[in-house]
């Protein structure tokens, strides 16, 4: 699969070092934060997180048969499903992999929820399939020593099994499920990858809970002045009226 993604998919391991870049400035604790790899095939990104000692790491592919030839390493637990797991995973990887999926949404929207406050998301995908774009993905693998008669057919065996949308699209659907940082770390011809960051967000009065805790404090200025030093934490206070007899 190594060799085959290499010369199929450009910038395949400029992307895995630059997601692995960023785990290393947004994880805080690599040995306990948890990291997940969407599609993680035979395992190579897994290995390289590990490698730079991310050690909670999660891999998760519908294949049996990619994950058979990974799941006997102990440096990841291993699931095979065609859903994303539920969990509280401090950073999600989903490289190559929703663009074989049509309703996109759903997957995106799972993987937010379960995304911890301050957690984030790299995805990339294939983004156009057409125009020059398509003419310069053609001529990387030629320069890879893909033959004409491959490209052909690749093209052939991801008809309607590929589900290609725009990189606006992408911007759009992962502020609309709620990640507040979204931005484009790299792009290739008919690739591009995506940073999501979900930030903090905390409301009094959207958590009774919350409210109670908070409430409880003797000064609520003091209170309101501490929480918003904390550059992280985006925090408001909703003051209700006042009662009437």
């Amino acid at each position: 699969f190594f060799n085959h993604a290499t010369k199929h998919i450009p910038d395949y391991q400029r992307v895995i070092k630059k997601s692995i870049n960023v785990c290393q400035q947004l994880i805080k604790d690599p040995a306990e934060d948890r990291i997940i790899d969407v599609g993680c095939a035979t395992g190579e990104t897994i290995k390289q997180l590990y490698g730079a000692n991310f050690h909670n790491l999660v891999g998760v592919d519908s294949s049996s048969e990619m994950l058979a030839k990974v799941e006997h390493l102990p440096i990841a637990f291993w699931i095979h499903s065609s859903h994303f797991p539920e969990g509280n995973f401090h950073g999600v990887l989903c490289n190559w992999t929703l663009h074989f999926i049509r309703e996109k949404l759903d997957y995106i929207t799972s993987m937010y929820n379960n995304i911890v406050p301050g957690g984030f998301l790299i995805l990339t995908d294939k983004t156009k399939n057409s125009g020059i774009d398509l003419e310069l993905y053609h001529e990387f693998k030629r320069e890879q020593g893909v033959t004409e008669e491959e490209i052909v057919a690749k093209a052939e065996s991801l008809k309607d099994v590929m589900f290609i949308n725009s990189p606006e699209w992408y911007l759009d659907t992962l502020r609309q499920v709620g990640f507040k940082e979204v931005s484009i770390i790299n792009s290739a011809p008919c690739f591009t990858t995506f940073l999501a960051i979900k930030n903090f967000s905390i409301s009094i009065g959207e958590s009774t809970t919350l409210t109670s805790k908070l409430l409880s404090v003797s000064n609520i200025n003091s209170c309101l002045s501490f929480m918003s030093k904390i550059p992280s934490i985006q925090f408001s206070y909703k003051r209700e009226p006042p009662k009437r007899n």
